[in-house]
């Protein structure tokens, strides 16, 4: 075995609060199970209540535990459905599951219900006493935020020896770890890549252009073979990284007229400068931020990846063709919400949430096939809502002592301890040791979406999306009755999904 396989850095990343007393189960789902065992109890203690009361009674505990421990095939807990279940029907018995805007001129921009609160600004550094061009900033009136949307490059990762792989996770972790601070203003990091196989239309017209009168035949022909070749293969990629400031995490002071929210555009703005510099020391390149119509167009390209490619017929260059696409006309005109996808005009998405990551060790590249895969369209998107570093100390106590009980337990009735809690105590023990070396935690949620021109291909395109995840460990489980508010949290607009961060 070669010095290199032997420093090859392996990483874990199981979370080490899978245990407890009531295993695998939120505190809300103990409570529910407790008030069911109640009602149970009752109807064989209570003898008032006649034989058909205590029947009722046994039969509403029954129904409550199996609410409250149940889970749908598909892994989902009933009790996280509840919500959503009733939100949906609601929205479908008021016939707002379906949305189709108004086509008249004299309506003015409307945004779909799904967007609600959402808005894109064209704002001016100057009026911050800042020198640079306009830049793009949502403004979500729903959670209170602002954000601005930064496009990152990368290059060389994968041909890096193991050293400069490691070097380089070591940074991004610094990158997030600074955002945990005990007065950071920073609500959340989402990281989204978008990944699509790329048309060579372009370049073939570009070659008639630019052709010679009389060309090589040889070299013609063979250089359409190599185009006709990789053409199969092409894909298009684009990363952008979307920063985030809570409005009730700043504090509007003179300089800002008493304006929060200037103040927070103010911090914001020094927040993704800072992010940018430690983005740089892991070796990308960011740009940014982006302009309000690079923002939609974003937008755009992921609702309708059929778009892209009338666009940039219509515009040559980068600048034209992001011109094309503005605030007005970057969102959807039609929308249909189902409980297991949504369509957005013309192309149908579906979207699935990380349910468990790989529990065993893996190494800096171990997503490279799955960020690699160029057959599906589809967006993978990440969000990072950094913990404070007192917050993140309490809690990694708090399941220490929490993984610490259960072995105890198990121990002390004679129970064999399984390589589930050994590798529970070890994760607590390790997440405490980095918390005392200076690193930060981070909550992530982590989303994919993938589209399809039509319900029956996205069938398949799902199928191959489940096993390229599958292949490296990922378990995927589609967000049921939440399809719409997955997709808005899936865009490079800085809203957070709802529910616990996982």
């Amino acid at each position: 075995m070669s010095d290199a396989t032997l420093s090859t850095r392996h990483y874990r990343l199981t979370r080490p609060d899978g245990l407890g007393f009531f295993h695998r189960r939120s505190a809300p789902q103990f409570a529910i199970c407790c008030a069911g065992t109640a009602c149970m109890l009752a109807s064989v203690v209570v003898g008032a209540a006649g034989p058909g009361g205590r029947m009722c009674l046994g039969l509403v505990g029954t129904l409550v535990v199996v609410v409250g421990a149940g889970r749908t095939p598909t892994g989902e807990d009933l009790v996280e459905l509840i919500a959503p279940l009733a939100r949906f029907c609601s929205r479908r018995a008021r016939h707002a599951d379906r949305y189709s805007a108004a086509l008249v001129p004299w309506c003015g921009p409307e945004l779909p219900p799904l967007f609600a609160g959402i808005s894109l600004v064209d704002a001016d550094p100057k009026r911050l006493g800042r020198a640079g061009t306009r830049i793009g900033v949502v403004f979500d009136r729903a959670d209170g935020s602002v954000s601005v949307v930064l496009r990152v490059h990368g290059e060389g990762f994968l041909l890096a020896d193991s050293a400069e792989k490691d070097a380089r996770v070591d940074a991004f972790g610094d990158a997030l770890a600074s955002l945990c601070r005990e007065d950071g203003a920073v609500a959340r990091v989402a990281w989204s890549q978008f990944t699509s196989p790329a048309s060579i239309e372009e370049h073939y017209a570009y070659l008639d252009q630019t052709a010679k009168t009389e060309p090589d035949e040889a070299m013609r022909n063979a250089y359409l073979t190599l185009l006709a070749t990789t053409g199969e293969s092409a894909v298009r990629t684009e990363v952008l990284v979307v920063i985030s400031v809570g409005l009730d995490r700043v504090r509007a002071t003179a300089q800002h007229g008493g304006d929060r929210l200037r103040a927070a555009v103010d911090r914001l703005l020094d927040e993704s400068q800072l992010f940018s510099t430690e983005l740089v020391r892991a070796g990308l390149s960011p740009v940014g931020p982006l302009p309000v119509g690079a923002v939609a167009r974003a937008v755009r390209d992921r609702l309708d990846p059929d778009a892209m490619f009338r666009l940039e017929r219509r515009g040559r260059s980068l600048a034209e063709t992001a011109g094309l696409v503005t605030p007005a006309n970057g969102f959807p005109l039609v929308i249909e919400e189902h409980r297991a996808s949504v369509r957005t005009d013309e192309t149908w998405h579906r979207l699935f949430r990380v349910a468990e990551w790989p529990r065993t060790a893996v190494r800096a590249d171990w997503l490279a096939s799955f960020l690699c895969e160029g057959r599906v369209t589809r967006s993978f998107t990440v969000v990072f809502t950094p913990q404070s570093r007192r917050l993140a100390r309490r809690q990694a106590s708090a399941v220490a002592t929490r993984v610490g009980a259960t072995i105890e337990e198990r121990a002390t009735h004679g129970k064999r301890v399984g390589a589930e809690e050994r590798r529970a105590q070890e994760a607590a023990e390790a997440l405490d040791e980095e918390l005392e070396a200076g690193a930060g935690m981070e909550l992530l949620v982590g989303l994919v979406d993938v589209t399809a021109p039509s319900e029956e291909w996205l069938q398949g395109e799902c199928d191959r999306t489940l096993q390229a995840a599958a292949n490296v460990g990922v378990e995927l489980r589609p967000v049921a009755f939440r399809q719409g508010e997955a997709l808005v949290c899936s865009l490079p607009l800085g809203r957070l999904v709802a529910g616990r961060a996982r």
